[in-house]
């Protein structure tokens, strides 16, 4: 019987610890949010999607003249989004990209905001720093870059000097942290 309730109290306490960890999260895409909101004639790119919810929350947000572009390396998440985009009635404002995130084919200093999110769990570091320069070749003169959830962040802050950005501030929510890099 004590064993019962010992793997019960432990499932209990991993249940507990993912969501806090959820929640985490969400306060983080929440300083993003805020700071896209009513926002005219603005471009998004989302370099690494995960399940792709926080499109359909950005597009809801943006006014028409802005879109959201998610970028996808699998034809089949492609499809999904496109699914969820359809039928949260944000196509006018959302697009799903079929890319390589390190070799975009935007044009240079054309967006004005770069999310970038668990940059961490991609290997080796240096096609994480190839995908951090191409949301620097991308983003516009007054243009922001987030990243959410990431270790390694020394590292970038390095790399974002290097390239001359000196306002750069890092936010903890919780156990969440998130970059919020200004190019002026």
């Amino acid at each position: 019987m004590r064993i019962i309730v010992l793997i019960i109290a432990i499932i209990a306490v991993i249940i507990l610890a993912s969501a806090w960890g959820m929640f985490q999260k969400q306060l983080a895409w929440k300083v993003i949010n805020n700071e896209l909101r009513a926002k005219n004639d603005i471009k998004v790119v989302d370099m690494l999607v995960n399940n792709g919810k926080n499109i359909v929350t950005i597009a809801q947000q943006l006014v028409t003249s802005s879109k959201i572009f998610e970028v996808v390396g699998d034809v089949k998440q492609a499809q999904k989004l496109k699914s969820k985009i359809q039928a949260a009635a944000v196509a006018d404002r959302a697009e799903i990209i079929t890319d390589d995130v390190a070799n975009l084919g935007f044009k240079d200093h054309s967006v004005n905001y770069v999310i970038i999110n668990n940059l961490q769990q991609i290997k080796p570091a240096i096609t994480r720093q190839r995908i951090l320069q191409e949301a620097i070749r991308i983003l516009n003169v007054d243009g922001t870059i987030f990243i959410i959830n990431s270790s390694h962040l020394n590292d970038y802050h390095r790399l974002l000097e290097y390239y001359g950005f000196k306002n750069v501030l890092i936010k903890r929510i919780g156990s969440s942290k998130i970059m919020v890099v200004k190019r002026n």
